[in-house]
């Protein structure tokens, strides 16, 4: 449960499970008012790729855009498999979905922390209760990885 602010914005953390690693698992998490409306997200984390070393993932923020033409900071994370930060990897942002919109840049490199960021855009005509993903890749020691989240209105 959340408080809003003066401003009517109430903030609240999620967390996702560690169960399952390897597997992509989809979670809603819905916002109810007193009077009864609500609005719900799907945040979807992605299965990172475990026995070769190597991982990706990736994070939006926000998930949910209100209003076309809004914007969402997406980082993609490469570690090995111990946890360990890889620097200087290009990852590859693409946008899938009904909804539009645009990444930029559409490529990024790593850095210390392992992290890469791009802006997704949404499009404006894109409706409300419509949704994008954007999909991370790389290629390293041989292997292609990809990660994505999606972006609703």
């Amino acid at each position: 449960s959340a408080v809003t602010d003066g401003l009517g914005k109430a903030t609240t953390v999620y967390t996702p499970g560690s169960a399952s690693p390897d597997q992509t698992v989809s979670d809603t998490v819905e916002a109810r008012l007193s009077n009864g409306s609500s609005r719900s997200v799907v945040i979807t984390r992605e299965g990172t790729e475990t026995g070769s070393g190597y991982s990706i993932t990736a994070t939006a923020k926000p998930t949910l855009l209100l209003g076309n033409n809004g914007s969402s900071s997406v980082t993609a994370t490469v570690t090995t498999s111990n946890g360990a930060p890889i620097g200087g990897v290009p990852v590859t942002f693409t946008v899938s979905g009904a909804a539009g919109g645009t990444v930029a840049p559409a490529t990024a490199v790593t850095d210390s922390s392992g992290n890469a960021t791009t802006v997704y855009t949404g499009d404006s005509v894109s409706a409300a209760g419509s949704a994008n993903a954007v999909t991370a890749s790389i290629t390293i020691g041989g292997g292609t990885y990809t990660a994505a989240v999606v972006i609703e209105y």
